[in-house]
């Protein structure tokens, strides 16, 4: 069967909002902790969800400092941190390509859905995406990447052979196979998924550009 549907992931894959994040980052350990080596700060962190980044980054904090670390994070970057992000070359022109050949693509990302719109917007990459979902979308939050997967798959009635998922985290590619969707590493990302155990059975692009290749009617 072939390719109708594209899930792609949005950090690591779309864009790389690192610049935006580590600004972020060193706005909310200043705030909360003053004292704190902010020359722990690195790209190597980003990837996963902002409390996993800053318990990486303290150790065994309490959950309180964790919580206020995350909240002055949020309110930096919903602020100012989302304008530092850039568009990973050549995707604006390889979802035109996609879109000529009537794929039909969604975003399946863990950042809320307040700065995920304004990215997109600003970036005016939102008209390419048939939809956008983050783990705050509609009235029940999604719990994992996965239950965001599945909702797109049950909401479109797709055939999950007729769809793959582009990302570069190993929760983008555990979210395939729970929902039973052929995955492409996006090796260019930070995730790193393509340096984990399963690397050598991976699908993998090392440019965006590189999927048409791999999808190509």
């Amino acid at each position: 069967m072939k390719i109708q549907n594209i899930f792609f992931d949005l950090d690591g894959t779309l864009i790389n909002s690192s610049r935006g994040i580590k600004y972020s980052l060193t706005k909310a350990l200043s705030s909360v902790l003053p004292g704190f080596d902010l020359d722990q700060i690195s790209t190597s962190l980003i990837g996963p969800p902002v409390a996993e980044m800053f318990k990486q980054m303290i150790g065994n904090a309490d959950l309180d400092l964790i919580d206020d670390l995350t909240r002055e994070f949020r309110k930096s970057y919903d602020s100012e941190g989302w304008e530092k992000t850039d568009i990973y070359e050549g995707v604006v022109e390889t979802l035109c390509q996609l879109s000529d050949f009537n794929i039909t693509m969604f975003i399946v990302t863990n950042k809320p859905s307040h700065p995920t719109f304004k990215i997109l917007d600003h970036l005016q990459m939102l008209h390419f995406f048939a939809d956008v979902v983050s783990p705050d979308t509609g009235t029940h939050p999604y719990s994992s990447k996965s239950a965001i997967c599945q909702h797109i798959l049950t909401k479109y009635q797709i055939n999950q052979q007729s769809a793959i998922l582009v990302g570069d985290s190993r929760d983008d590619a555990q979210a395939a196979k729970s929902c039973g969707l052929s995955f492409i590493a996006a090796t260019y990302g930070y995730g790193k998924v393509h340096e984990s155990e399963t690397s050598e059975q991976l699908c993998k692009i090392y440019s965006f550009p590189e999927l048409i290749g791999l999808i190509k009617h």
